[in-house]
């Protein structure tokens, strides 16, 4: 965890024994077996044969209390680690990158659109709508049918414009205020909502013309906090590339230490004490358990382990929550 992450401090207190060749107590540790992990193999045997881990060690110590402890190190090759850490933040580069080239021809393609749509609208209102208003002002019927046929139609047609003359100039009111709408069929709809014939004059007409523009206004509205939510995205995903722009994490040759104590018991001769990987990444040092078991290192598990502990330093310096299982497990 990336918790266990602490800056570099020496061991202190402990009393190196010199020897030539290897001591008893050093001789039972590394011969000894985990009967329950791999009987296979002797422990020296699992942790000197590790493909990434170079120039072990192995020294025999005393520490205060007078407990005899055996301590192996190995110098780990970390470029698997810096690989896969490269690939992950390219990973992460890559998706801002093309999210914001996507985002960016699509806000395009509306601004073009905007413009294309926009014309109509001055079209529609420096020329349809008072041609409109003046056409419905002297509506009249054809001349035919009976005398009170023609009044009545006649009538029907003036209560039809006084409801029609104020939607008019209510939409002409509306249209100066939005510079933009999404309906690229406006004034074609409009006109058809509009076309009133002396056969076929209702006020369900002028309703429906009422609540088709209100559903443009609303549509305009939604569609300029759309393009506000696009514009914000834009700046997030300027930030993430600037974040990724460089990989933080370059780790140098990786310590690995791991202590045993040489028991007198019979039962259980030797105690797995602690495992610790100290490394410097780009001119910090860190220590860490990794929150290794002996058991990732005879399983090949011990990169995976040391790489997902790694990540959470990864993430705290990027901000972020998760890393793909995928990608840290990439070679």
């Amino acid at each position: 965890m990336f918790n266990n992450f602490k800056l570099a401090i020496p061991l202190v207190g402990l009393f190196l024994i010199s020897a030539c060749g290897d001591s008893s107590d050093i001789k039972k540790v590394k011969n000894h077996i985990f009967e329950n992990i791999d009987s296979s193999r002797t422990l020296g045997t699992a942790l000197e044969n590790r493909s990434y881990c170079k120039k072990p060690i192995w020294k025999e110590k005393v520490d205060d209390s007078g407990r005899k402890l055996v301590i192996f190190s190995c110098k780990i090759n970390p470029d698997e680690i810096n690989s896969t850490f490269e690939r992950i933040n390219n990973t992460f580069y890559s998706d801002f990158k093309n999210s914001l080239i996507e985002l960016e021809l699509e806000i395009k393609s509306i601004d073009d659109f905007i413009k294309e749509v926009n014309n109509k609208v001055v079209h529609l209102v420096e020329n349809k709508l008072p041609e409109a208003a003046a056409l419905l002002k002297d509506l009249q019927c054809e001349e035919s049918g009976t005398i009170d046929e023609r009044i009545e139609r006649t009538d029907s047609n003036n209560k039809i414009y006084a409801n029609i003359e104020p939607l008019i100039n209510e939409i002409l009111e509306e249209s100066k205020k939005i510079k933009n709408v999404r309906n690229k069929n406006l004034v074609s709809d409009i006109a058809t909502e509009l076309k009133i014939k002396c056969n076929s004059g209702k006020l369900e007409t002028i309703d429906s013309a009422k609540k088709n523009i209100a559903t443009r206004i609303e549509n305009y509205i939604a569609y300029q906090l759309m393009m506000l939510n696009a514009k914000q995205k834009i700046l997030t995903l300027e930030d993430g590339l600037k974040k990724y722009k460089n990989n933080s994490i370059n780790i140098s040759e990786i310590h690995n230490e791991i202590i045993f104590s040489s028991n007198p018991s019979i039962e259980n001769p030797i105690s797995l004490k602690s495992i610790n990987y100290s490394f410097s990444n780009n001119d910090s040092e860190y220590n860490t358990d990794a929150g290794a078991k002996i058991i990732d290192i005879y399983k090949n598990n011990e990169i995976y382990i040391l790489k997902r502990s790694i990540g959470h330093l990864y993430m705290k310096q990027k901000d972020l929550h998760y890393i793909p299982e995928d990608l840290l497990r990439s070679k």
